[in-house]
């Protein structure tokens, strides 16, 4: 986000130093998120190649690998008094009949995770890159396109990705405890995959927001933020500039809203004018015939007579 308001945009050259470290400061964070985003996707595809006989990246029949099968078979674990994300109180018996459903669910919610942070790191890229580019606003005639929009869009994200990990953790803590219950000794199943990369993920994403906040806040409660005396005065002469600008441009449109105006009045009257004067000119032989018709049959009439 922004650490000024619009009303405060500088030049790029005469930015504030509290927005050249913020954009380092985001740019450290995209840099972690990347990492971390390699990191998980990098663990999830070795854990599931380990876990089932075909990728998950494509579609594929399921089937858990033969060292899960011989282990699900001799094997089962009853989970008592677990909470399952909103529910507690969750008593399961996991077999050889559940255990591959369980399997599926864990790496659906993970694959869905994967998806999400990848648009989340997108977005929130676009988004940072727009705050080290000044970028407010984009207009095209009646089209405007605000940075809000990527601010917006990438808080949605986030907050979806932060469900989609709680929502597998629990999947994942069962499964974990029943690997370990049966007395597995490969690490190399999916879960044991660590969701703490996209945790940490999650994390610099919302602290961006934190320390931008924080720095906005800093710029727009005292009247001219942390700048020096010499820029304090070449920011009032470039508000003052600005000022006059923003009055200039509406006067401008004033004008131009009035000209557009007269002219429509006079377009309209004309139209007017031309409409009466062929009206006019279409009415008037029927009445003169009108009335030569109505003459003759006088006189015939008194001939008759």
């Amino acid at each position: 986000m922004h650490v000024v308001s619009e009303i405060q945009r500088r030049p790029n050259k005469a930015r504030l130093k509290s927005e050249k470290y913020i954009v380092h400061f985001y740019s450290l964070c995209t840099l972690v998120q990347l990492v971390c985003l390699i990191v998980f996707v990098t663990q999830f595809d070795m854990a599931s190649n380990r876990t089932f006989t075909s990728s998950l990246w494509v579609e594929n029949p399921f089937e858990l690998a033969p060292s899960l099968v011989w282990l699900s078979k001799r094997c089962s674990h009853s989970v008592q008094n677990e909470r399952v994300f909103a529910f507690t109180g969750v008593s399961v018996n996991i077999s050889d009949k559940v255990v591959g459903v369980m399997f599926a669910a864990l790496a659906t919610e993970m694959h869905a995770t994967f998806f999400l942070a990848v648009t989340a790191l997108l977005v929130g890229a676009i988004n940072r890159y727009a705050v080290k580019a000044n970028f407010f606003e984009f207009k095209w005639r009646n089209f405007n396109v605000r940075k809000d929009c990527f601010f917006a869009t990438e808080i949605v994200l986030i907050s979806a990705l932060l469900h989609s990990v709680l929502l597998a953790e629990d999947t994942h803590r069962m499964l974990h405890d029943y690997l370990d219950h049966c007395n597995t000794r490969s690490r190399g199943f999916l879960p044991y995959c660590s969701t703490v990369p996209m945790i940490i993920f999650i994390t610099f994403a919302f602290a961006t927001y934190f320390f931008g906040f924080l720095v906005y806040m800093w710029n727009a409660l005292p009247k001219y933020g942390i700048m020096s005396d010499e820029e304090v005065v070449e920011y009032r002469e470039w508000l003052r500039r600005r000022e006059e600008s923003v009055a200039e441009v509406k006067r401008m449109e004033e004008e131009v809203r009035r000209a557009n105006t007269r002219l429509q009045l006079m377009l309209e009257n004309e139209k007017n004018m031309k409409l009466g004067k062929s009206t006019y000119q279409s009415r008037r032989p029927t009445i003169r015939r009108e009335a030569y018709g109505s003459k003759q049959g006088d006189d015939a009439q008194q001939w008759g007579t």
